[in-house]
């Protein structure tokens, strides 16, 4: 499998966020195979799992990075949560401000949008109570990027603030190849088109990176093709990564809130400052 083109994957310019993850992230499989909902019905069951699992109240500062089109803030400021959105992508972020324009005055008084790297925020040290990363955004660079993205999201909460970084693949099955060979096909429906996207992916012992490729068809249209790649920590290594970054405690949890074991299919953790 060939890993990218000329741009980093994660890159504006090389396509693989923005419209195509838009639409190829809206199929009842979802990135499990174990469940059939909706995204709707996903973000609302993740953003329970935010609040349930970090304790958040309503009045409390968080942060989104990156926010994406703004799925989980959009339902965290709809409960009473203080948001800054963070995302390195102007689509995304346009069509977080027109979802937002459609909103109550009251509820956009309750969200900042910033556009930015996460590997280059510098603003509002030590401001927030919590911080989340859904939906495996950690780990798309290098060892020393991603140790420096750990490291912002640290110095950006408060004494005793707690991160969220949830990963939608448990690192322990991918290392053992237990989930290499899955390569399902998603049904979409997107503004009245069906699409089907395959997914195909294999864990690399070498470089300890997931690499996979998205094909998205619609019907009589040429395929469009993504490649993506990030690092895959197990939890010895992700702990001592988060420690370094400043974190002094990181916890192991699915998105059953469940302790995380082999038999989990994803991976949510908790890190104190």
């Amino acid at each position: 499998m060939a890993k990218h083109s000329k741009y980093n994957w994660f890159d504006e310019d090389y396509g693989f966020f923005g419209e195509f993850y838009y639409i190829s992230d809206n199929s009842k499989e979802g990135p499990h195979r174990r469940q059939n909902v909706t995204r709707e019905q996903r973000t609302i069951n993740e953003t329970e799992m935010i609040i349930r699992l970090l304790g958040v109240n309503a009045g409390d500062s968080l942060f989104d990075c990156p926010c994406g089109w703004g799925r989980h803030a959009i339902q965290l400021i709809k409960r009473g949560i203080n948001v800054t959105a963070i995302d390195l992508n102007n689509e995304y972020l346009n069509i977080l401000k027109n979802t937002l324009n459609k909103e109550s005055l009251q509820i956009q008084s309750q969200i900042e949008i910033v556009r930015d790297d996460m590997r280059n925020i510098p603003r509002h040290q030590s401001f927030f109570d919590f911080g989340v990363n859904m939906l495996s955004s950690f780990g798309f660079f290098d060892d020393e990027q991603n140790l420096k993205t750990a490291g912002n999201f640290c110095n950006m909460l408060k004494p005793q603030g707690k991160m969220m970084i949830h990963l939608d693949f448990n690192a322990q099955r991918l290392i053992e190849g237990m989930d290499n060979d899955y390569t399902p096909l998603r049904n979409i429906v997107y503004n009245g088109k069906e699409y089907r996207l395959r997914v195909e992916k294999r864990y690399d012992v070498s470089d300890k990176r997931l690499h996979g490729r998205w094909i998205l068809s619609e019907k009589n249209e040429e395929p469009i093709e993504k490649m993506y790649s990030f690092r895959i920590y197990d939890q010895e290594e992700m702990t001592a990564l988060l420690l370094k970054a400043g974190f002094k405690d990181a916890r192991y949890y699915s998105t059953d809130e469940q302790n995380q074991s082999i038999d989990s299919i994803d991976t949510v953790i908790v890190a104190v400052k």
